[in-house]
């Protein structure tokens, strides 16, 4: 639950019920620090009351990372709840990722699509790995779904977030506190959104690169996204951010039996 947390921030719908949506003292820290002792008093349905009102809020400001917390905690424990509301859920972020107007919001979405079916996926490796290739891929149930369409829905929404580089470049991860947290790293790429969107990437492919063979088409994806990264900041005369780009291919590569071209 709680690495579900971590890693998924996000998804737009709108909420039901009242509060007080137009209050001037509305504060975005204390309503947090209101889910955070809901949390620890493992009290769910008061962790969906405030998410909601947190994400009716930020919805009516367009607080894009607000909104994007928010309703990750909100589908989190509305899926303790109800776990299967978890495909319910999967449909609307990944709708949203199709439709929302602004491409930022978009690229941060189509990552943590990608990163959702990569996870769903990864935990259920034993299954896919017996599973029996399906003709018709228009199934929407993912219950039903063989490990070739897992692999072909990460990839999708992988390209997808990292589709517009150049915005991505030269946008600050820090505009989308609090759905990111900036770290020590992240200060050597200038804390721009699309290395953290590629680092993500990565990491989905990685958690399903076993459901393909060596050579596959996951394996040469990473090495894509690692190639135009490196390629990118070195254009952007930043050793530092080549350096760890190329250690992290390294990395990857070791672990995963990668060939680079």
């Amino acid at each position: 639950m709680k690495r579900t947390l971590a890693s998924l921030i996000l998804c737009f719908f709108a909420f039901c019920g009242t509060s007080f949506l137009h209050a001037q003292s509305f504060s975005y820290d204390t309503y947090w620090k209101k889910v955070e002792k809901a949390e620890k008093q493992s009290l769910p349905q008061t962790v969906v009351k405030l998410a909601d009102e947190i994400f009716r809020k930020a919805q009516a400001e367009k607080n894009s990372p607000q909104m994007l917390k928010a309703y990750t905690w909100r589908t989190s424990y509305q899926e303790i709840l109800m776990p299967d509301s978890f495909y319910v859920h999967l449909l609307g972020w990944e709708h949203w990722a199709n439709t929302a107007p602004n491409p930022l919001d978009r690229a941060v979405l189509h990552s943590l699509v990608a990163e959702i079916y990569a996870d769903y996926a990864g935990n259920n490796l034993w299954k896919l790995s017996r599973s029996t290739a399906i003709n018709d891929k228009s199934f929407t149930d993912i219950r039903e779904w063989d490990s070739d369409t897992f692999v072909q829905k990460v990839l999708e929404h992988t390209r997808a977030a990292l589709k517009d580089s150049l915005l991505l470049l030269n946008t600050s991860a820090k505009t989308y506190i609090p759905f990111t947290k900036t770290g020590e790293t992240s200060d050597y790429y200038n804390h721009d959104m699309y290395h953290l969107l590629a680092l993500r990437g990565t990491k989905a492919l990685k958690r399903i690169v076993s459901l393909s063979g060596k050579d596959s088409l996951i394996t040469t994806e990473v090495s894509v996204i690692f190639h135009h990264t490196i390629d990118t900041y070195r254009r952007k005369n930043n050793p530092d951010a080549v350096l760890l780009a190329t250690l992290d291919s390294l990395a990857w590569n070791g672990k995963n039996d990668v060939s680079e071209s």
